[in-house]
């Protein structure tokens, strides 16, 4: 069976509790309890759109990437929200949605990290295999 994402109402923003996180930086905590830092980084603004990535990874203690065994960060792959410049829209509340949905995915990312590290009889190889 697979672990179900946490619900979007039980994540909050911890970010407060950390210091040294950049402006653009937000930190939450799931329902599982799993700590998740988004990033949101605008590209440069066109005539004909606002792009933004919103990226996430499943974060340590510290509020910093947490690390695979090869060193690599636990950064999963991003989004991008891009919407016409003269949209009728609360782009601070869109991008907050955008924010949370990654939260959401990263949640189910870690959920599904620890169920595969417990499964038994899988052969497991090294990233260097692959």
């Amino acid at each position: 069976m697979m672990p179900k994402a946490a619900p979007v109402a039980e994540t909050r923003d911890v970010t407060s509790k950390f210091k040294d996180v950049n402006d653009y930086d937000r930190i939450y905590e799931t329902g599982r309890g799993y700590l998740v830092k988004v990033r949101v980084t605008a590209h440069p603004v066109t005539s004909t759109s606002l792009t933004f990535d919103i990226t996430g990874s499943w974060a340590g203690d510290d509020g910093k990437a947490r690390r695979f065994a090869d060193d690599r960060p636990f950064i999963v792959q991003p989004d991008q929200y891009t919407l016409a410049p003269d949209s009728p829209v609360d782009l601070r509340a869109e991008l907050e949605d955008a924010r949370r949905r990654m939260v959401v995915r990263v949640d189910q990312v870690a959920a599904n990290y620890y169920a595969a590290a417990a499964l038994t009889n899988v052969r497991r190889t090294d990233a260097a295999e692959l």
